[in-house]
């Protein structure tokens, strides 16, 4: 049986496969001998969007991938591209630190099974035979191998030619590289919990459940979801769903789900509305027998205390303003005739403000006054 590989690399919007999406696939199929059998790529539209910092990475905008189909279309594709693990061996450039665990999440939440392929970091493979830096770029530009822009296919392109370099050059390296498996990773999909059977039951993958869930960024708070896989990750279980509040799938810790009830249609809900109505109605119309002597008519407002002294300030305060306005004439008159027109408009600005503040401060009084004496 002949061996094949699979040189592949993913670019993804960040590091961490648990909190950050695939956002493309690239994948060369070769021989040992060099010659390409078959390549793959695909730009995916993530759930969430994509932050500056990834995009200058990879140069993949929003823009790029606003029409093109969910990571739930095309792993399929890609696993069914990558062949039988019987035969075909994986390679990538920090298989164990990166992609490993991109590909492990990726199937997982999606329930499908973890690919049981050999998977070779060429990472180790370069840190056999040459020294020093291993970045993917560093190394291609050491063995004189031509590099494209940073994209997934043209990555796996440059792995390819970095194995085959140095694996024909060093094939006792070759021989004696570890291998990984995506299971190594922790994470495996698992069955639905207690709370899910009866979603389960139904096989509707559009059916909608309303969780009460205890963690995340909104504690405490209803969300309706649309299940789709469940995952256990270093011990702890996972539901990774279509959350209508947000719009896109999350992953929610399935310990932090306090209930979880399925979600009626529509139609039912309006019946059950009208039957609550029809039970409100008829508590609200049990009134007094006689009306009259629950509803009076409201009386007139006395005068109070608080009313008289208002009016004294008003009277007051418009007393002091035609003072001020008369004294404020004549300065105006001094003014001009010692500093001209410029003197006289920034009089009239001081005086202004002084009418703004003052109205601020008569309300604030007649608030004072109202908090007092009621």
């Amino acid at each position: 049986m002949n061996t094949t590989f699979i040189a592949f690399d993913f670019e993804t919007t960040g590091l961490h496969p648990m909190s950050a999406e695939i956002i493309e696939i690239g994948a060369v199929k070769f021989d040992a001998k060099g010659k390409v059998l078959g390549t793959f790529k695909q730009l995916i539209k993530p759930a969430g969007g994509i932050q500056p910092e990834a995009e200058a990475v990879n140069g993949i905008s929003a823009a790029m991938v606003a029409n093109c189909p969910s990571l739930h279309q095309v792993l399929p594709r890609f696993i069914q591209f990558i062949g039988p693990p019987q035969q075909n061996v994986l390679i990538a450039h920090n298989a164990a630190k990166f992609d490993i665990g991109f590909l492990a999440v990726a199937c997982a939440r999606r329930g499908l099974p973890l690919p049981e392929h050999r998977i070779v970091d060429s990472i180790d493979l370069c840190q056999a035979c040459i020294p020093p830096p291993y970045n993917l770029a560093s190394v291609c530009q050491r063995l004189g191998i031509a590099m494209g822009a940073h994209r997934a296919l043209s990555d796996a392109m440059a792995v390819m030619r970095i194995t085959l370099r140095l694996g024909s050059k060093y094939p006792r390296a070759w021989e004696n590289l570890p291998t990984y498996y995506a299971e190594a990773f922790g994470i495996t999909a698992i069955e639905p919990p207690a709370e899910f059977v009866e979603w389960e039951a139904l096989g509707d993958p559009n059916q909608e459940v309303e969780i009460f869930y205890a963690g995340g960024s909104r504690p405490g708070q209803k969300r309706r979801v649309i299940p789709k896989s469940f995952f256990e990750y270093k011990g702890r279980e996972y539901m990774t769903a279509f959350c209508l509040q947000d719009g896109r799938t999350k992953t929610f810790a399935v310990d932090d789900i306090v209930s979880a009830e399925m979600v009626e249609d529509e139609e039912e809900d309006s019946e059950d509305f009208v039957e609550v109505s029809g039970f409100a109605q008829d508590m609200y119309s049990r009134q007094p027998e006689d009306v009259s002597e629950s509803l009076q008519a409201p009386t007139k407002k006395r005068t109070s205390l608080a009313d008289i002294f208002l009016v004294i300030i008003g009277v007051c305060f418009a007393g002091v303003i035609i003072v001020v306005l008369l004294m404020a004439f004549g300065f105006l008159m001094e003014v001009q005739e010692v500093s001209g027109d410029l003197g006289v408009f920034l009089v009239i600005g001081i005086f202004l403000a002084a009418l703004v503040l003052g109205n601020a401060a008569y309300h604030l009084i007649n608030a004072v006054i109202e908090d007092i004496f009621g």
